[in-house]
């Protein structure tokens, strides 16, 4: 019968210049991804601000609220006038608007905050289209997810322009 022998020559332990490099690397990644938190650096502005900043103005605007309704629809309303601007059945092809009032909501219910107070819809005169959530801060700039899912929420717009479905 013949005998295996296993060599060992190498020292198992991990060399303490890689783990201290390891921990420096780890602590500079988290010090990064925290400093726009605390205020190290300065978080990236909101689009609202960016078209602030781009000498945009609003040029159409209105709060709307969406309500669930029983057969599975989703009902558009004006804020201001309580009329219904829209209703959104369930097999309609609207799923970008569904999917952002999902992300919306739920945001919402994390904050522990309710269904009351209404979202902005604002298209800008450089051609973006925004949509405010004001009970938690959220802005969604909607032109960024093509022109399609931009004209779902244009439509809710009063007295939008004809050529306002195309960025300048």
């Amino acid at each position: 019968m013949s005998e295996f022998h296993v060599a060992r020559d190498h020292d198992p332990q991990v060399p303490r210049a890689a783990l201290w490099g390891a921990a420096a690397m780890l602590a500079l990644v988290i010090g990064l991804a925290l400093s726009p938190r605390l205020g190290l650096v300065a978080p990236p502005p909101s689009p609202v601000e960016q078209q602030t900043r781009a000498g945009g103005q609003v040029t159409a605007s209105r709060a709307l609220r969406f309500a669930d309704l029983p057969d599975g629809s989703v009902a558009v309303i004006d804020a201001a006038s309580g009329a219904r601007v829209a209703t959104l059945a369930p097999a309609e092809n609207r799923g970008f608007v569904r999917g952002v009032l999902r992300a919306l909501a739920r945001e919402r219910r994390q904050g522990g905050l309710g269904a009351d107070q209404a979202f902005q819809l604002e298209l800008w005169s450089t051609g973006a289209l925004t949509l405010t959530d004001p009970a938690t801060g959220r802005i969604v700039e909607l032109s960024a997810f093509g022109q399609t899912n931009r004209a779902a929420f244009l439509a809710f717009l009063p007295g939008a322009a004809p050529g306002a479905e195309t960025r300048p």
